[in-house]
């Protein structure tokens, strides 16, 4: 099983000491929140079947169940010791590369050595998994076996691949073990692939298309393909992109002779399709997703963001960011091929909000302009250009100031901050009552300085300062600006907003 940051390190903790630790110990020895915790362990004890990894009382905590815990620690160690959606996993992979060849229930479960009742909630879990996925299960006069559509069974099986991490391309580039034959033919044909394009195909695409290739081996090798799925044609007029067309091809033909098998041409078009569904386009370069289609559906996207959050984002910036990645995921909804994003938990942790945004959003636009689902793993790749858009923007502080004194002392202060503080950019200088006046029309700025107390109570974060603005109040400002931002970190990760009264 493999333990993100979180999960190791609240484990570790635990294991320290045989006692109950309270949300709040934890949260104060690691760092972070007690909503983490609570979800972390409700994660680490769903992944066990037989039994619970933490176990939690109320008004003691949580304490670990250090047997389950060591067989955690040793995993690996013995190849037969996996936890149960690992084997589950593995054995769906089994069916799913032998589909719909049947296979004898005793040799599918030879190596779990498993009672006959973990062998049943096995199967009863299997089926479900397979139900959701539009693929029926068989089990008759001791064979079990799958039955399903083609690119349904492809499908869930590069999301089971991902799942068990299966596929490290650069473990497999340097591993000095006894290799795959297989994984050393795809990773050729990757090579191949970078050279014709001359681009790095980088992550999460490298592992898509990898994936893809290695299924098709395998269901060749393994299984039988459905007639029906042979026999579509290539119509080249249909491939605006013939260089892709053209290495797609190839490609095939070398697994073809690979396997010594004659693969149907549809093998063609999938694989044209995961290509152009991956970032391996220059701007100029011919896409099935026109770039005016694109930019509509993001220019879309921004302002539902910024409607939604109540943020401001430098749009024209973030249209630029975001085209990079909205041509490739357009073409891959339009192909119904899913990525793997392996930051999702810790994206969907550590930036709450605007992850939520985005996946409010994300069905917005797939109603609106009539596209397939967006998955969580798309909308976690969004929001991170979202999170850095907001970074960028926010390291400059729009600011009013507020003063009783003449012109003259006015324009004065606001020179001083200017020099002392080039972060800082003075939207306006008004009187007390000029401003509350118009408070609606500087509700967007960040804080406030002022030279008289505020008597009224307002949503801005403000701040007292000298008319002659001394090194003190430079320092405070200072300080009041990363605790604003502070603020801000905490609103983008749990949803909370305060307003701050500084003096």
């Amino acid at each position: 099983m493999k333990l993100k940051k979180n999960e190791k390190n609240i484990l570790k903790f635990l294991a320290e000491k045989n006692i109950f630790r309270t949300a709040d110990e934890i949260s104060e020895k690691l760092k972070i929140s007690t909503a983490t915790i609570y979800r972390t362990v409700k994660l680490l004890n769903n992944s066990f079947s037989y039994d619970k990894l933490i176990f939690s009382e109320k008004g003691r905590g949580f304490k670990l169940n250090y047997d389950i815990y060591l067989t955690i620690n040793n995993y690996g160690k013995d190849k037969n010791e996996k936890l149960p959606i690992e084997r589950r996993n593995e054995l769906l992979l089994k069916l799913l590369f032998k589909s719909p060849i049947k296979i004898k229930q005793e040799i599918l479960f030879k190596d779990c050595y498993l009672g006959e009742a973990s062998i049943n909630k096995d199967i009863s879990i299997m089926k479900q998994e397979l139900k959701e996925h539009g693929i029926t299960f068989f089990k008759k006069d001791g064979y079990i076996w799958i039955e399903g559509n083609e690119k349904a069974i492809r499908k869930l099986t590069g999301k089971i691949i991902n799942n068990l991490n299966f596929i490290n391309i650069d473990k497999a580039y340097n591993s000095e073990d006894k290799r795959d034959f297989d994984i050393d033919f795809v990773l050729r044909q990757m090579e191949y692939i970078e050279q014709e394009l001359n681009i790095n195909i980088s992550y999460p695409y490298n592992i898509n298309i990898f994936s893809h290739i290695y299924i098709l081996i395998n269901r060749f090798r393994k299984g039988k393909i459905q007639t029906d799925f042979e026999l579509k044609k290539i119509k080249e007029e249909n491939y605006p992109n013939k260089l892709v067309l053209s290495i797609s091809k190839k490609v095939i033909n070398r697994l073809s002779g690979y396997l010594n098998t004659q693969f149907p041409e549809i093998e063609v078009e999938y694989l044209y399709q995961y290509l152009i569904s991956s970032s391996i386009y220059e701007e100029n370069s011919e896409n099935e997703v026109t770039e005016t289609e694109t930019i509509k559906i993001i220019k879309f996207f921004i302002k539902e963001m910024g409607k939604n959050s109540r943020l401001q984002f430098n749009s024209k910036e973030l249209e630029k960011d975001l085209l990079s990645h909205f041509k490739p995921m357009l073409q891959r909804l339009k192909n119904g091929i899913d990525i793997k994003n392996d930051l999702l938990h810790e994206i969907k942790t550590e930036y709450k909000v605007i992850y939520n945004y985005t996946l409010e959003v994300s069905k917005k636009i797939s109603a609106e302009f009539n596209l397939s689902f967006i998955s969580q793993e798309e909308a976690a790749f969004i929001t991170l250009y979202f999170v850095k858009n907001l970074k960028e923007i926010n390291t400059e502080k729009n600011v009013i100031i507020i003063c009783s004194s003449g012109i003259g002392t006015s324009k004065l202060l606001k020179a001083k901050v200017k020099k002392t503080l080039p972060d800082i950019n003075v939207v306006a200088v008004l009187s007390y009552r000029n401003y509350l006046k118009n408070k609606e029309k500087y509700s967007d700025i960040d804080f406030i300085l002022t030279t008289v107390k505020l008597k009224q109570e307002i949503n801005v974060p403000y701040l007292m300062v000298s008319a002659i603005f001394t090194e003190n109040d430079k320092d405070r400002v200072i300080k009041m600006i990363k605790e604003i931002d502070y603020e801000n970190r905490k609103q983008y990760k749990s949803g909370k907003s305060n307003k701050t009264e500084l003096n």
